[in-house]
C-alpha cells in the first residue's frame, strides 16, 4: 500500500518529461508500511485508503473541500471522427484513438452537459448519458437481470415493493407484467396477445386495452371503468358502458353497439345510431340528443324528451317529429310528413305549421300564432284560418272551403276573396278594400273603401262604377238621380275643389279602335330619328299611320321623311327645331282583331238576344 500524505504536492498537470520524472521519482521514495493490500490514498492527513479502492482520493476533514475533476471535452471532441481535431477521442475511422476503453469517463463542457461513459468492449465507442436513465435500463447498465425489488429489470420478472418516485410512493403494487407486446398491471388483468390490461380482473386481450375493475376490451376494442365491455374493435368509458362491435359508449350504462355512439347515463345508440344525453336513444341509424331523446330509425332529436322516430327530426322539449316529420320547438308536432316549427305547433299528415299553437294538419300550411292551415289549407297571420282548400292572410283572416282572404279579419268564405280590412267576399263574391262586401247572392264585386255590391254577376268600384256583364254594356251611376249614361268616362275628385266636387272626362269614340303615340323631338343637323315601342309592330298595323307635326318656337318646314319601320321614323327640317309629334294608328293584336269579329260596328239586336 502506498500513501501520498499532504506534504507531498503532486505536479501531473504538466506536461513536459521533466515534470512527469519529478513526480515519479517523489512517489517511489515515499515511505511503504505494508504491501498486504494493492491501493493508493491521496489524503491531506496520510489515511490509508478503503480496503476496497485501487484509489482512494479523500477530500479535507479541514479547509476547502475537494473533488476529482473528470477530463472535459466537447461535443465535438466526443464524437467527431477525425485524427486531426485538437483534444479530439476518435480517429478518422470513428474508433477510439487509444484503442478500446470500456468505461472510459469524460464530461461534456457543451450541448446536453453531464457525464458520459462508453459501454463498449470495441475500439467504437457506445456513450451513455448518466442522466439518460431510460437509456441506462435499455444497455444493461442499469437492472441486473433478476433483480425484482422496487425497479422492474429488463427482461421478464414482476415487480413488488413500494415505488418512489421523486417522493410520490406507490406501493401495495399486486402485479405489474409487461410480457412480449402485453401489458398486465392487477391482480387478475389479463393483457395476453398484444393487449393491455390495468385493474383487478381487467380483460385487454388481443390488442385491446381495458382499464378499470373487470373491465373488458377484447378484440382489438377499449374499455375504461367498472364492467366497461368494449369487444371486437369498440369503444367504452363508464360504469358497464358497452362499446361493442365497432361502437363506442361513454358514460354509465351506456351502450353504442354495432357503430353505434352512445355519449350519456343509460345512453342507447345501437346500429349505426348516435345518443347522447342521460336516456337517449339513437338507434338505428337515428341521432338523439337530449335527455330521453328519441332518434330511431333513421330519426334525429335533440332536445329533453323530443321524438324525432321513424325518419323524422324534432328539435325542442317534447318535440314530436315522428314517421318522416319534422318538428321545431316545445312540444311541436310534425308527424306523418307533416313540419312544425314552434312551441305547440302542429304539423301533422303532410301539413306544414310555423308558430306557437300554429297548425297546418293535413296538407295545410299555417305561419303565425295560432294559425290554422287545415285540410289543404293556407294561413299566414295571428289567428288566421285557411281551412279546407282555403288562404287565409292576416290576423284573424278566414279563407274557409277555397276562399282567400287577405287584411285584418277579412272573410274569403266559400269560393270568395275578400283583401282588405274586414273585407267580406263570401260565396263566390269579391271584396277589395277596406269594409268592402259583397256578401249574399253570386258572383258580386265589390271594390274599394266600404264598397258594397247587392247585385248578382255585377261589380261596383267605389259605391258608384257597376259592370254588367250580361249586356256587354257599360254603364256609369251619376252621384244624382237613377240615370244611365250612354257615354264611357271616368270620375276623380276634383283637383281645385276636391271636398265639394268631382270631374268626369269622356273617351274619345268611332268606329275604328286606334292607338294614340306622342312626344317631343329636337332635329339635329335638320333630323331626328323618333324610337317606338319595342312591341309596337306586334300591336298595332303599319302602315296605317296619320301623323302630325308641329313646330316649336317659330316657323319651320318639317315634313316626315321615313315613315315607321322597325319601331322609328325619321324627321326632316328645313333647321334645327324642336318638334312636337303624334302617331294614331289602327290596333292590330288579336284579341281587339277578335273582339270586332264577334261585336261589329252594325248588328242586328236579335243577335244580341242570342247571345251571338
Amino acid at each position: 500500500m502506498r500513501r501520498i500524505n499532504g506534504t507531498v504536492k503532486t505536479y501531473f498537470w504538466k506536461n513536459g518529461w521533466l515534470g512527469i520524472l519529478l513526480a515519479l521519482v517523489m512517489l517511489w521514495s515515499l515511505p511503504v508500511p505494508a504491501w498486504a493490500q494493492v491501493g493508493s490514498s491521496i489524503s491531506a492527513d496520510g489515511s490509508a485508503p478503503n480496503n476496497n479502492a485501487m484509489l482512494d482520493v479523500q477530500s479535507p476533514a479541514t479547509g476547502d473541500g475537494k473533488g476529482i475533476l473528470i477530463p472535459r471535452v466537447t461535443a465535438n471532441q466526443r464524437t467527431t471522427a477525425n485524427a486531426a481535431l485538437a483534444g479530439g477521442l476518435l480517429d478518422n475511422s470513428g474508433n477510439l484513438r487509444g484503442g478500446a476503453a470500456q468505461g472510459l469517463i469524460v464530461y461534456q463542457t457543451d450541448g446536453v452537459q453531464g457525464l458520459y461513459f462508453n459501454t463498449s468492449q470495441s475500439t467504437i465507442p457506445a456513450w451513455a448519458y448518466l442522466g439518460d436513465v431510460a437509456g441506462l435500463l435499455a444497455s444493461n447498465v442499469w437492472a441486473a437481470a433478476g433483480s425484482t425489488t422496487n425497479y422492474l429489470p429488463r427482461t421478464g420478472g414482476t415487480m413488488s415493493g413500494p415505488i418512489n418516485m421523486g417522493a410520490q410512493i406507490v406501493s401495495n403494487v399486486a402485479h405489474v407484467d409487461f410480457n412480449a407486446d402485453s401489458v398486465s398491471v392487477g391482480r387478475g388483468a389479463n393483457g395476453a396477445s398484444s393487449g393491455a390490461a390495468v385493474g383487478f380482473g381487467a380483460n385487454g386481450y388481443n390488442e385491446s386495452v381495458a382499464l378499470g375493475n373487470s373491465a373488458n376490451g377484447a378484440a382489438e376494442g377499449a374499455a375504461v371503468g367498472f364492467s366497461a365491455n368494449a369487444n371486437f374493435s369498440g369503444a367504452a368509458m363508464g360504469w358497464n358502458a358497452n362499446g361493442f362491435s365497432n361502437g363506442v359508449a361513454m358514460g354509465s350504462a351506456a351502450s353504442g353497439v354495432s357503430n353505434g355512439v352512445a355519449i350519456g347515463w343509460s345512453a342507447n345508440g345501437p346500429d349505426y345510431g348516435v345518443a347522447i344525453a342521460r336516456m337517449a336513444n339513437g338507434a338505428s341509424y337515428g341521432a338523439a340528443v337530449g335527455y330521453l331523446a328519441n332518434g330511431a330509425i333513421n330519426g334525429a332529436a335533440v332536445g329533453r324528451q323530443a321524438n324525432g322516430y321513424d325518419n323524422g327530426a324534432a328539435v325542442g322539449y317534447l318535440a314530436n317529429g315522428s314517421d318522416y316529420g319534422a318538428a321545431v320547438g316545445l312540444d311541436a308536432n310534425g308527424n306523418n310528413f307533416g313540419a312544425a316549427v314552434g312551441r305547440d305547433a302542429n304539423g301533422a299528415d303532410f301539413g306544414a305549421a310555423v308558430g306557437r299553437n300554429a297548425n297546418g294538419y293535413t296538407y295545410g300550411a299555417a305561419v303565425g300564432n295560432m294559425a290554422n292551415g287545415t285540410n289543404y289549407g293556407a294561413a299566414v297571420g295571428m289567428t288566421s284560418y285557411g281551412y279546407n282548400s282555403g288562404a287565409a292572410v292576416g290576423f284573424l283572416a278566414y279563407g274557409y272551403n277555397y276562399g282567400v282572404a287577405v287584411g285584418y279579419y277579412p272573410y274569403g268564405y266559400n269560393y270568395g276573396v275578400a283583401m282588405g280590412a274586414y273585407a267580406n267576399g263570401a260565396q263566390t263574391n269579391v271584396a277589395i278594400g277596406a269594409y268592402a262586401t259583397a256578401k249574399g247572392g253570386l258572383n258580386r264585386i265589390a271594390i274599394g273603401y266600404h264598397a258594397t255590391n247587392e247585385l248578382d254577376n255585377t261589380a261596383v268600384i267605389r259605391g258608384t262604377l257597376y259592370l254588367d256583364g250580361g249586356t256587354s254594356n257599360i254603364y256609369y251611376r251619376t252621384p244624382f238621380g237613377d240615370g244611365s249614361w250612354s257615354n264611357k268616362a271616368f270620375e276623380i275628385d276634383h283637383p281645385l275643389d276636391p271636398e265639394n266636387k268631382i270631374l268626369r272626362h269622356y273617351c274619345l269614340e268611332g268606329p275604328q279602335v286606334w292607338n294614340v303615340y306622342a312626344g317631343n323631338a329636337q332635329l339635329v343637323n335638320g333630323q331626328a330619328e323618333v324610337q317606338l315601342p319595342d312591341y309596337y309592330s306586334a300591336l298595332n298595323l303599319v302602315g296605317s299611320e296619320i301623323y302630325s307635326l308641329t313646330p316649336i318656337g317659330g316657323r319651320a318646314d318639317i315634313w316626315i321623311q321615313k315613315e315607321v319601320e322597325n319601331e322609328r321614323f325619321l324627321i326632316r327640317g328645313e333647321k334645327d327645331i324642336k318638334v312636337s309629334w303624334t302617331i294614331k294608328v289602327l290596333r292590330n293584336d288579336p284579341g281587339c282583331l277578335e273582339d270586332l269579329r264577334r261585336r261589329p260596328v252594325e248588328q242586328l239586336k236579335r243577335e244580341l238576344e242570342t247571345g251571338n
